[in-house]
């Protein structure tokens, strides 16, 4: 288990948290060491202002988070993605397409309900990812590593 770096997560994503505007949509970010591994694309549309990246900082970044998660904001849908090396988020708005098991039991139990919730489970089974936080329109924070779900408050 990489300690430091799900505590890390956990923290942001409570600090997002504190941040919440009023039309907050959730966010799902996702802590990697390497993208190779993990199967994404943009979303929304490239003509509109992207913002500027990388943010460092825990404080910064939860900053830029909580502003993205506006349902307001463009670039509110997907996941984000935060170098757990260097602390920056570094993209905004990923559609991600975590590989399937090749054997459906391999799914540890209990499974998500939701598709962002099981989208998490599967993208941090990937080597290269650390782990996949989630934090809920209430306020819940969700993390995933190592395809479990570690963390939940």
């Amino acid at each position: 288990m990489n300690s430091s770096i799900s505590e890390q997560a956990c923290e942001l994503l409570r600090l997002v948290s504190t941040k919440r505007p009023n039309k907050f949509s959730g966010v799902g970010v996702v802590f990697y060491k390497e993208l190779d591994l993990l199967p994404r694309v943009w979303l929304g549309n490239p003509e509109t202002p992207l913002p500027h990246l990388p943010v460092f900082g825990l404080e910064k970044i939860a900053v830029t988070l909580a502003a993205i998660a506006d349902y307001e904001n463009p670039w509110h849908d997907g996941f984000h993605l935060v170098d757990g090396s260097s602390w920056a988020l570094t993209h905004v708005s990923q559609f991600i397409s975590p590989p399937l098991p090749d054997d459906e039991r391999k799914i540890a139990e209990p499974r998500p309900t939701g598709a962002r919730h099981m989208t998490a489970l599967l993208a941090s089974q990937i080597p290269s990812i650390f782990c996949v936080g989630l934090l809920t329109q209430a306020g819940e924070v969700c993390l995933f590593e190592n395809g479990r779900q570690i963390h939940r408050h």
